[in-house]
């Protein structure tokens, strides 16, 4: 697996992989233009597809918008989300621009197709037990039990949002309580 200083990001990704998908066709630069003309009613110069195709350092390659995205995804045949990962699970790709957060390439197709959210949980976990281990070392030893009841709370609605694919709450399952309005004196 390559290092994260050289993982590519997703425009770089969705380059590489638009070129793959249409190489494997056979299809010329032309031939793809003259589906996504097909696609979007639009006329479509092969320069385009030239640019849309260009990485690195190239002067001429061109930001892909979410309809040309989804043009392209459909004048190739497949879901977008398979034009914004690459195939080997394990390679890296940079999600947000050149110094986003990396993600293995099958964790980022997951998250694109599941609907959840782009957060890792053991991140914020590890975020949220650090804050209120935080709130503890500040704390009278009668405080420490309601700290550590509210990290409980925390967890559990971290990793009920988590499993139900989103993170609102509705009536049957309220809002976390925010660490700074917890009431760690037990008074109410």
């Amino acid at each position: 697996m390559a290092s994260e200083g050289l993982a590519p990001t997703t425009r770089e990704v969705i380059a590489r992989r638009v070129r793959e998908e249409r190489t494997a066709r056979g299809w010329s630069q032309q031939e793809l233009a003259r589906r996504l003309e097909e696609q979007t009613g639009k006329s479509v110069a092969r320069i385009v597809v030239s640019r849309i195709e260009a990485t690195g350092e190239d002067r001429e390659r061109r930001n892909i918008a979410v309809d040309d995205l989804n043009a392209l995804a459909l004048a190739l045949g497949v879901a977008p989300v398979m034009l914004q990962t690459l195939r080997d699970d394990e390679a890296p790709i940079r999600v947000i621009g050149e110094s986003g957060p990396v993600f293995p390439s099958g964790d980022w197709r997951r998250m694109l197709r599941s609907g959840l959210p782009m957060s890792v949980p053991e991140k914020t976990a590890v975020a949220l037990v650090q804050g209120r281990a935080d709130q503890i070392a500040e704390a009278t030893t009668d405080e420490i039990p309601m700290i550590a009841l509210a990290m409980i709370h925390d967890l559990e609605n971290m990793l009920r949002a988590w499993h139900t694919g989103h993170s609102r709450h509705t009536a049957e399952e309220p809002a976390p309580v925010p660490m700074a309005d917890f009431d760690t004196t037990g008074k109410g």
